[in-house]
């Protein structure tokens, strides 16, 4: 004897929800940024590091001149107590790594992607930009070894202290030959007033391939089948 109709019916759209679930299940967040709200050195603590520490860049941040500071300027942290400031008066970048080689696999077959999204703040309209981009082997920030180099369009912030603007990328193809994700934040122009960055979330995330999903789907869909026609699952 068969299952009835509705009753079918109801188990086959539990079976495409059971499905989905799994699909979105299967895209967990492999690795991400190190300090994404700069909570984790002390408050005046400079990032400046130059290329030479680059060992520093898989737990933190570095490279030009950055200052961990708590809120002042009327710019109070969007996330926790403290953020970065750029000198005021220049342009800067301020760099974090990924390492890509536990996930090595996945990256080869070509199923990780990346995403990058920033706050940027000031007292005055300022332009800010984030980018992303690979390496191959050892890492010693030589740009010419890098790999597709992506930058977001440039983003600008309002002169109001009080609300923070964001900016970002998403869904980037990370080269299957890649080792490292370099993360990186930009304030591309300044007319003296500092700059404030907080809250950068990076994460490298893993496609599954949608044959596994679509097989366990026909699978039970299948059961269902037979079940309403009075089979043995």
């Amino acid at each position: 004897m068969g299952i009835p109709g509705n009753l079918q019916n109801h188990m086959i759209k539990q079976v495409i929800l059971l499905s989905g679930m799994l699909f979105f299940d299967a895209l967990p967040v492999t690795a991400d940024v190190a300090d994404p709200g700069f909570e984790n050195l002390s408050p005046g603590t400079d990032l400046s590091t130059g290329t030479t520490i680059i060992p520093n860049l898989l737990i933190g941040w570095g490279i030009d001149s950055f200052i961990i500071s708590l809120a002042e300027s009327g710019i109070v942290p969007l996330e926790g107590s403290q953020m970065a400031r750029a000198n005021a008066g220049s342009s800067a970048d301020l760099y974090t790594l990924i390492d890509l080689t536990p996930f090595a696999d996945s990256v080869a077959n070509g199923q990780a992607i990346a995403n990058i999204s920033a706050y940027f703040n000031s007292v005055s309209v300022n332009e800010f930009e984030v980018s992303l981009r690979t390496f191959s082997g050892a890492f010693n920030f030589e740009f010419s070894d890098q790999i597709n180099p992506l930058s977001s369009p440039i983003f600008f912030t309002d002169s109001d202290s009080s609300t923070w603007e964001s900016g970002g990328l998403f869904n980037y193809g990370i080269a299957p030959q890649s080792d490292f994700l370099l993360v990186g934040v930009h304030t591309l122009f300044d007319v003296g007033n500092p700059s404030y960055i907080d809250n950068v979330v990076a994460d490298v995330m893993v496609i599954p391939e949608p044959g596994t999903v679509q097989l366990l789907t026909i699978g039970l869909l299948l059961m269902v089948r037979r079940m309403g026609k009075g089979g043995v699952p």
